[in-house]
């Protein structure tokens, strides 16, 4: 039943989680004296949110001001863009342009006759000339013609999160297992069902505990020194979990009863950020030193690694400076460019901006609304990459760069324009039309699938997605995506929530741990101080916010 070198047929009941053992700490990891091997750097925006850690943050060596409109394309969807190409996922299909002039490369539509299980969901991956996308099943494609590398089918059309690439290995997510593909072959490295979550046992008297299964949630993992970060949930909690990126074996498990997860996880280089509906959660750190940190309120934050910006409700901050928007609209989807901070904002819900400031000390270096451009209408919807800003509004994908940009910067290893390599689909070059069916609305809530080109998930409300007047029709219905990018609806409400922390038994409990922390200048918390382990009580605010509808902007 299997074909390795085209296909990979993967049984859903089948347990091949390397070792075998479900463990709270460290079993099956062997303590060296060697430093863990950082995740290499693929050019530009990547993957989803950017990179495996995913921090939002595209690797560029430069990032001048984008003062010019380069092209337009009438479709907008997903997007990734690495070594000078442009890859867009549709409703429909997948697309890859040209960064630099936008001519259609290639596309591969969803259910066409030479690929009839072809139908992608997601943000694509971009790795070694490889582009990688979710959906019924995953597939790998050659960035040059199309051309099928692999594809790994499954049993049943699976909820597929976005897909991560790290160790040259892919990680995706499929109806609760985590699983490792090699990324050339598309063999099956490994899989893990579930979790072991030790949870307290309620038949039993205090301190006496009992392992419980915990499946994976739909949410991409982010993965950093050989460490992978994921949130699992069980019959009756969520719990956080760290794996060996080689083997998937547990490392750390950390469960805070009654936190329910719903946004994107975030790997700087000591912290890790998940948003979550508990204020002021903090888990000590786990064995490679990485303070968990929920973030309960205000924008998502983006990290170069060891640089890490973020804000509250209404102010974004770096080391030693802060900004606020004006009026009470909040700052939308956060992200970094070398050494560029990248912002959307309408102050006082009256002009759309996006506004670029440095890194170091919060300067203003340019700033785009909607009077800039005559084909452009800002929105939040937009993606940082290598070579400029590339902004969904209106079912339409507008490339923004800078006009004294060396063409040589461009590094693409394809002949710009050259439509032979499309195999699959009839495509002259011309922008198609846009998108019928569309399914990510930035004018309302975020969709449950991944944000449109890059939007971070940020939340002005407690678990609420980002409200603003973005109107990206992006394409992206995620039939069956369960990427949960925009702090919402990754969990569903539960009712009578028990209070109370339990953390693991086995992991580490350290509380004390000295952290920065940054804080609004508003006295709203954006990064939540750090907090005692056993300070997880539900919010009365939150609750207040959860019972509340949320009406989309208009």
């Amino acid at each position: 039943m299997s074909n390795w070198q085209r296909r990979s047929f993967i049984a859903s009941g089948a347990a091949l989680a390397a070792g075998g053992v479900f463990a709270s700490v460290g079993t099956g990891d062997e303590t060296t004296d060697e430093s863990p091997t950082p995740v290499a750097e693929t050019p530009g925006w990547s993957s989803y949110r950017g990179n495996a850690a995913n921090s939002a943050y595209s690797a560029t060596d430069s990032f001048p001001e984008p003062d010019t409109v380069a092209w337009t394309h009438d479709a907008t969807g997903e997007l990734a863009v690495s070594n000078g190409r442009v890859f867009l996922r549709t409703a429909d299909d997948l697309r890859v342009l040209d960064a630099e002039d936008g001519m259609l490369e290639w596309q591969r539509s969803r259910f066409q006759e030479k690929d009839e299980e072809f139908n992608p969901t997601g943000t694509p991956a971009v790795s070694d000339g490889i582009v990688y996308v979710a959906g019924d099943q995953l597939t790998a494609l050659d960035v040059d013609d199309n051309s099928l590398v692999w594809e790994a089918e499954f049993e049943t059309d699976p909820e597929m999160t976005s897909p991560t690439i790290a160790y040259g290995t892919v990680y995706v997510i499929a109806d609760g297992g985590l699983y490792a593909f090699n990324a050339d072959t598309g063999d099956l490295e490994w899989k893990q069902e579930t979790v072991g979550v030790d949870v307290r046992d309620a038949d039993q008297p205090p301190g006496n505990y009992v392992t419980r299964e915990y499946e994976f949630q739909p949410t991409p993992v982010a993965i950093e020194d050989e460490r992978i970060y994921a949130t699992t949930m069980g019959e009756d909690f969520e719990a956080f979990v760290v794996l060996n990126a080689h083997s998937g074996e547990t490392h750390w498990v950390g469960l805070d009863r009654g936190t329910q997860y719903g946004g994107p996880i975030i790997v700087t280089d000591d912290t890790v950020y998940v948003r979550c509906n508990t204020p002021d959660l903090t888990f000590g750190p786990d064995e490679s030193l990485r303070t968990f940190r929920g973030i309960y309120e205000g924008i998502t934050p983006a990290s170069t690694g060891d640089i890490t910006i973020g804000g509250g409700r209404y102010t974004i901050s770096g080391d030693g400076w802060s900004h606020q928007p004006g009026g009470i609209d909040p700052y939308h989807n956060l992200q970094i460019a070398n050494e560029t901070v990248i912002v959307y904002a309408r102050p006082s819900f009256i002009e759309n901006s996006i506004t670029g400031f440095d890194i170091h000390d919060g300067a203003e270096k340019w700033a785009i609304t909607d009077d800039t451009f005559d084909e452009l209408s800002v929105s939040q919807t937009f993606t940082a990459g290598e070579n400029g800003l590339y902004v969904q509004r209106d079912e339409r994908l507008v490339a923004v760069q800078s006009s004294q940009q060396d063409s040589s910067d461009d590094d693409a290893s394809d002949d710009p324009g050259d439509d032979s390599s499309n195999d699959d689909d009839d495509s002259s070059g011309n922008d198609d039309e846009s998108d019928p069916g569309s399914g990510d609305n930035s004018d309302s809530d975020d969709s449950a699938g991944d944000d449109a080109g890059g939007s971070n998930g940020d939340s002005s409300d407690g678990m609420n997605g980002d409200e603003s007047d973005s109107d990206a029709d992006s394409g992206s219905d995620d039939r069956g995506s369960g990427d949960q990018d925009n702090g919402s609806d990754n969990s569903t409400d539960r009712d009578d929530l028990d209070d109370g922390q339990d953390q693991n038994q086995n992991s580490s409990q350290d509380d004390e741990g000295d952290i920065s922390v940054e804080i609004d200048a508003d006295g709203v918390p954006g990064f939540t101080t750090g907090a005692s382990v056993f300070s997880g009580a539900l919010g009365l605010e939150w609750l207040r916010r959860r019972a509340e509808p949320t009406e989309p902007d208009e």
